[in-house]
């Protein structure tokens, strides 16, 4: 079967993109952080020897996909779904998500994804804002003209549909189709602000 990674960045509705394939497809696709060392040993280190042990997994999604994607795709049989939001309403998320949380060790898996990714481990606007514009210009420069590629709004209306003629096209069996899950939705976003 093919992997399923979910390449949006933290505070893209990846949480709830992960609900609804492993709901629908009857996968198991890992949230960020998952707590295996082999994997995210992998992580770190994406050497065809290393990425072995993500052969066990469904797929992920979050972060730690956004750091090797493009590894991900060269190793494995897989297909990316990309959520993505704007730039606005994307570092309001991501500021009220890191400012109740301590700043990672860069050290830690934490923060060797944030500096990877972002940057930086803290909320360095300057860094986040450039890294969230060449994340989002890399990604689809890689994936342009790719059939195993799909890039989704968070506010995209039908989402749904699009969704499971992706997953259909690339041989992805869906077993319930299902409502968009919001799962982590502030207040604020649900009342359409």
């Amino acid at each position: 079967m093919k992997k399923v990674f979910v390449t949006g960045l933290s505070k893209t509705s990846t949480k709830s993109m992960t609900n609804f394939l492993n709901t629908s497809c009857k996968i198991n696709i890992h949230h960020y952080p998952i707590n295996d060392n082999l994997i995210n040993r992998a992580i770190k280190n994406p050497s065809e020897e290393n990425l072995k042990y993500i052969s066990k997994i469904d797929g992920m999604s979050d972060i730690q996909v956004c750091a090797i994607y493009k590894e991900l795709d060269k190793t494995f049989n897989a297909v990316f779904i990309h959520t993505f939001r704007d730039y606005e309403s994307w570092i309001e998320s991501y500021r009220k998500h890191i400012s109740i949380r301590p700043t990672p060790k860069k050290k830690s898996m934490k923060g060797y994804l944030r500096e990877k990714v972002y940057g930086t481990t803290s909320l360095d606007i300057s860094s986040l804002r450039s890294s969230f514009e060449k994340y989002e210009i890399e990604i689809r420069k890689y994936f342009a003209n790719k059939e195993n590629f799909l890039a989704i709004h968070i506010n995209e209306e039908k989402k749904e549909e699009k969704i499971y003629n992706f997953l259909i096209k690339n041989n992805i069996k869906v077993y319930e189709e299902i409502t968009y899950p919001w799962i982590g939705k502030s207040k604020k976003w649900k009342e359409g602000q």
